[in-house]
């Protein structure tokens, strides 16, 4: 090859020694070579070479020329992409302008139909549908595709959200006249500048996701330390914007113009306090938040009030991260139990918490006096749902349990209540005649309480209860032999020939010769007795006693006993009772009382026997919840709220334990308390409430009479879409449930997937709630999840609904509860809120409502009654359909504030003043005894618990609001003999058990004389009672040693075992009462607690008993071999008897006697004499000199 050849770009020559590579790598059949500078050619085709820079150089050009093509390509799709984007979502507008226009019409045309006019609608929904029309009427002129299907008619309505601006919402809140029209105008300025900070600090952050995140701090933290009083509204608008961006950043949404509205007037009102009414769905809690955020920026300590601790709890965990953004503390003061938890609780600034919960921790701070709250004062509350606060809750008390010793032994009366109001079961007959059962036994024991027979069979040596049976075979009424077979034990044919016939025939038989009348009944139904037809004319006496009678089969016959009022039952009971009761030990074969508390059980006996009455009849499920070994009180009229720390008081709640045969908790009395009206008052006025449902024009009155706050409706940010469907009243309980389920399955089983809703069925308790969700799961295909309890997972109710879904819930749905929901149900309607009841007022119906159709989306909602599961007052007014059903529960609502108004408040407001004047006599008294430590605790014991029968025994509603200075000057003279009784180191209410207590604190500093004089009066006040008093005297002579202390102890533990036997003894009672209790109307075979809790008891008993028999034979053996005896003390915790499991149970029964002054076992030993000779040989190695000391 030649230098001819050169490279065809650049014509540089190709060299001359060269070696040709042919067919490399499939390159096309092009040749390769290498020189050995190492510059590759490339051989083209015949006598065409090129080089390899002129290579590299191609090869950029073609890869710029793709690239370019690529990018050509990408653009024309962008552009087509956009094209079909904007078409569609013209597409999507036209259509909702149509379905707006068809569902307006259809919305005009239903409020001419039912209402017969039309609504004036606001300024700006004018404007928006006369926009919408403009479009309508343009829609000719817009370029669609793909529109040769003509559109179907909607099959639901379709909504449009109609965003109001500021101007319309401030328009509506003049109108209604809660602003000024200068007010007004500050705040639409404010409100301006904020939004043109929002929207500026959109603009230069929208492309820095750093700036967009929690993790981004506040640049302006310090702004806040000068907003104590603003100089400019500058400052406040730059003071709203920081707290709107802390909610931007943790929530990721923007507080809504109404939302600031309220904060505005939340800030203007912070010296007086005011009540704001934002509808449900509105974002209370981002208000409520914001504003307390605000209060803590300033130094201001605020606490957060819910109606339910669900939601208080609720809330703190979802806005603790805001609050932590602006560097403000928070807490909640439902987690804390003990005393130095609960004070770094009150260290924050922000405190979530109930009602409940603040009110029991200021008792604790000022009733009995522990540090809880620091320094803490009552500066500023805010009450989320303040209605449910300050109406539906506004008499209700707050109360702290005191444990009284001692109180075990009204037990036993309990007991016997229950048994009574058992065997006394209310009976009604057909004609509405009202009694309760007497004695049920067989004709002639029931018989013979009323005929005298001593003069019919004088000569028969046979039986008492045989005598009727005489008489009747004696006048051929039975066939003869009867009687014979009968005593020697043939009862069948007892219960064969007395037919209810053969009872009516033998009772005719004795009218004829007795001088007594019967009126007969037989039962129809299980709750229903009727007269035996045309009775009268066979009764030859019409005027003698008559005797009502139930003819039962077998022979049985039950005395009915008629009444008017319940109370002729209830002192029936009582007198029973009294009958079989003593407090003196002097009545042999009755039960034997304390006689300390003879004043007291005689005043609370008929209230206990109510009581009893009132946990017979209250349904396990609806008023209270039975969970393992505890009886919960359910909240179900209002809340629906199972109330896990509380329990009812005056015994009602040891009633339903027993019913259930559960554990019995210790009875209390009632020593503090504080009531809701009190708790708002210590705030002087700087109260800010919100609630979705404010109530009626009296409601809010009263509101603003009692607690000087105003009340302001805020409107909603947008246009309400929703819809009450005509309610139904079922006439039977079958047809309910059919109408639940075609409802139900209608909304949720739709033909097309579009039109599926989301259903929550709200039922009155829980109870209904299971039946209607097993009801729906086998009949209606759909996921149907079931929310009743606050203490169980309820993840459902929490997560997003999806199309098809059914909640079944009770009123703990009902308020507070926000329930997302997905898109297609917003299309197709929202949710759908069924209602199983009628809610106890329109505020609570307004609560229920208010789960649907929030935030501006759509919802409908339904009531269905059964119209006999409405209370029984419905009863006496006519009432066609729910309408006028609303209107009797309206009036008798509006009828109740005027009862709390006029009597409630009154009472609420004397018996805080006599606990008031109670605390400050605690104060005197404890300056001047100056007591401290165990001794001033058990003086404040024995105090409260005279204080608590007091109260219980003297203070009784409705009887002395015309004289309330009587009541006071009362319980000034009963305290100052009281506190006589205190400097003389004497219980006020003669409980024992206090003396005691004071006698163990001199034993255990060794004070042994004072000791023995204390026990010694202790001892005096109630000798049959003393045991424990006898037991730990002999304790304190072993201790002390004076002379003949062996034979004294000895003897005061023989009276200490005979004692022990009246707590047996009352124990076995209890224990065999408790364990003869059925359950009939669950007919539950359950483990009865109750006879395992006093079974308990009577081992610790049995185990006293012992110790004692150990000890007298072990002094007895000292005694007679002239030896010293001492004992030592082990606590009586220490007992263990059984299993783990059972020390368990049995710790809890001796916490009983440990109240009681019971804190030691006695364990006697020998007392070595001291060794004298030994102390000689130390004293004498001691002084050895060192010389002679060894190794």
């Amino acid at each position: 090859m030649g230098n001819s050849q050169t490279c065809v770009d650049c014509n540089k020559n190709v060299p001359r020694k060269v070696k040709w590579l042919h067919n490399i790598g499939g390159n096309m059949g092009r040749r390769l070579c290498k020189w050995v500078n190492k510059e590759t050619w490339i051989k083209l085709g015949s006598n065409k070479y090129l080089c390899s820079p002129c290579l590299a150089k191609r090869q950029n050009q073609e890869r710029q020329k793709q690239q370019e093509e690529e990018r050509g390509k990408h653009k024309q799709k962008g552009q087509e992409t956009r094209i079909d984007r904007n078409q569609e979502k013209r597409k999507r507008e036209i259509e909702k302008t149509e379905q707006f226009l068809l569902y307006e019409k259809r919305l005009s045309n239903w409020e001419l139909k039912e209402k017969r006019t039309i609504n004036e609608v606001t300024h700006l929904y004018v404007k928006e549908k006369s926009f919408m029309r403009r479009v309508y009427d343009y829609l000719p002129s817009l370029p669609l595709q793909n529109d040769s299907n003509p559109k179907k008619e909607p099959t639901v309505p379709f909504y449009v959200v109609v965003q109001k601006d500021d101007s319309s919402v401030l328009k509506e809140m003049i109108n209604a006249g809660g602003i000024s029209e200068s007010e007004a105008g500050t705040i639409i300025k404010i409100l301006r500048k904020v939004q043109k900070k929002i929207e500026t600090y959109e603009n230069r952050n929208m492309f820095h996701p750093m700036r967009q995140s929690t993790h981004f701090r506040l640049f302006r933290r310090l702004y806040f330390k000068t907003l104590i009083s603003f100089a400019s509204d500058e400052e406040f608008v730059q003071c709203i914007f920081e707290i709107s961006l802390a909610v931007k950043l943790t929530k990721k949404y923007w507080p809504r113009n109404t939302q600031i509205i309220s904060f505005c007037l939340l800030v203007k009102a912070k010296q007086n306090g005011i009540l704001l009414e934002i509808n449900t769905g509105e974002g209370k809690t981002c208000i409520i938040a914001m504003f307390s955020a605000f209060l803590a920026l300033s130094q201001i300590p605020v606490d957060i009030v819910s109606s339910s601790p669900i939601l208080a709890q609720r809330d703190y965990i979802e806005w603790k991260a805001f609050f932590k953004l602006l560097e403000v503390s928070v807490s909640s003061n439902l987690i804390p139990k003990k005393t130095d938890e609960r004070l770094k609780c009150y260290s924050k600034k922000v405190i979530y918490g109930t009602v409940g919960s603040f009110a029991s921790d200021l008792l604790r701070q000022t009733f009995l006096m522990e540090n809880v709250r620091g320094e803490r004062m009552c500066e500023a509350v805010i009450v989320d749902e303040v209605d449910c606060m300050l109406l539906d809750q506004g008499v209700n008390y707050t109360y702290l349990s005191h444990a009284v010793p001692g109180m075990h032994h009204i037990e036993p009366i309990l007991f016997m209540i229950w048994k009574h109001i058992i065997k006394h079961e209310k009976i009604v007959s057909e004609n509405s005649e009202n009694f309760f059962l007497g004695v049920l036994d067989s004709f002639q024991v029931v018989l013979s309480l009323y005929i005298n027979l001593s003069e019919h069979c004088k000569e028969t040596i046979i039986p008492t209860e045989m005598q009727l049976l005489y008489l009747l075979e004696k006048n051929d009424r039975l066939p003869a032999g009867f009687i014979n077979d009968l005593l020697e034990g043939n009862h069948t044919e007892f219960k064969r020939l007395f037919t209810k016939e053969k009872l009516l025939e033998c009772l005719e038989f004795f009218e004829t010769i007795f001088p007594i009348s019967f009126r007969p009944f037989i039962i129809k139904n299980d709750n229903i007795i009727e007269a035996v037809q045309e009775w009268g004319s066979l009764s030859n006496t019409p005027n003698g006693k008559k005797i009502h009678l139930l003819v039962v089969k077998e022979g049985l016959l039950c005395v009915l006993h008629p009444y008017e009022d319940e109370k002729e039952v209830h002192y029936f009971i009582k007198n029973e009772i009294k009958n079989v009761i003593t407090f003196d030990g002097c009545k042999p074969n009755k039960q034997y009382i304390p006689g300390y508390l003879e004043g007291f059980v005689e005043n609370r006996l008929i209230s206990w026997i109510e009581n009893a009455f009132t946990a017979n009849h209250m349904v396990n499920g609806r008023e209270y919840l039975v969970k393992d070994n505890d009886v919960l009180p359910v909240d179900f009229e209002s809340t629906g709220v199972v109330q896990l720390d509380t329990k009812w008081g005056d015994c009602l709640h040891q009633f339903l334990e027993i019913k259930h045969g559960k554990k019995l908790s210790h009875i209390t009395l009632e020593t503090n308390f504080m009531s809701n009206q009190e708790y708002f008052s210590r705030y002087m006025g700087k109260i800010f409430g919100v609630s979705g449902t404010l109530g009626t024009a009296r409601e809010k009155s009263f509101i603003e009479r009692q607690f000087n706050l105003r009340c302001q409706k805020i409107p909603t940010h947008r246009t309400n879409v929703f819809e009450e469907l005509p309610g139904i009243i079922c006439d039977t309980k079958s047809k309910w449930i059919i109408n639940i389920q075609d409802i139900v399955r209608d909304q949720v089983t739709k033909m097309s997937n579009d039109n599926q809703r989301a259903v929550l069925v709200i039922c009155e308790d829980i109870n209904t709630a299971e039946e209607l969700k097993n009801n729906l799961t086998e009949t209606v295909s759909a996921s149907v999840a079931l929310y009743i309890r606050n203490d169980e997972n309820n993840e459902k109710i929490h997560s997003r609904l999806n199309a098809g879904d059914v909640i079944v819930a009770t009123n703990i749905a009902g308020r507070g509860t926000d329930i997302d929901i997905d898109e297609s149900i917003e299309k197709a309607g929202g949710l759908f809120v069924l209602v199983t009841f009628l809610p106890q007022n329109t505020r609570i119906e307004n609560q229920i409502f208010g789960r649907s159709a929030r935030k501006g989306q759509p919802g409908s909602a339904q009531i269905v009654l059964n119209r006999h599961s409405l209370p029984k007052y419905f009863s006496l007014y006519g009432f066609t359909d729910i309408v006028s059903l609303k209107h009797i529960r309206d009036a008798m609502e509006e009828q109740r504030i005027k009862d709390i108004e006029k009597h409630d408040f009154a009472e609420v407001q004397l018996k805080e003043k006599l606990f008031a004047y109670y605390c400050s006599f605690l104060l005197e008294i404890k300056q001047q005894l100056h007591f401290n430590g165990i001794d001033e605790k058990i003086m404040l014991d024995s105090l409260h618990e005279y204080w608590g029968m007091w109260l219980k025994m003297n203070y009784k509603r409705g009887t002395h609001l015309s004289r309330p200075e009587d009541l006071q000057s009362l319980l000034y003279d009963n305290l100052n003999t009281a506190k006589s009784k205190i400097f003389g180191k004497n219980s006020p209410c003669s409980n024992i058990s206090h003396i005691i207590k004071f006698a163990n604190d001199q034993l255990f500093d060794k004070e042994y004389v004072l000791s023995e004089k204390l026990f010694t009066r202790a001892i005096q006040e109630d000798k049959q009672w003393g045991a424990i008093a006898y037991y730990n005297r002999a304790y304190c002579s072993l201790l002390k040693r004076d002379k003949g202390y062996i034979k004294k102890a000895i003897d005061d533990l023989l009276k200490s075992q005979k004692c022990f036997k009246l707590f047996k003894e009352e124990a076995i009672l209890c224990l065999t009462l408790s364990s003869k209790r059925e359950d009939e109307k669950n007919n539950e075979h359950e483990a009865n607690g109750t006879a395992s809790q006093f079974s308990s008891r009577c081992q610790i008993i049995n185990h006293f008993e012992e110790n004692i028999k150990v000890s007298i034979r072990q002094l007895r053996e000292f005694q007679k071999q002239n030896r010293e005896a001492t004992a030592e003390g082990s606590s009586i915790f220490s007992i263990s008897l059984g299993n783990d499991n059972t020390s368990k149970k049995i710790e809890t029964e001796i916490y009983l006697f440990w109240e009681m002054g019971l804190t030691e076992l006695i364990f006697v030993k020998e007392r070595k004499p001291f060794c004298w000779k030994g102390m000689l040989v130390t004293a004498l190695e001691y002084y050895k000199s060192p010389s002679e000391l060894s190794f």
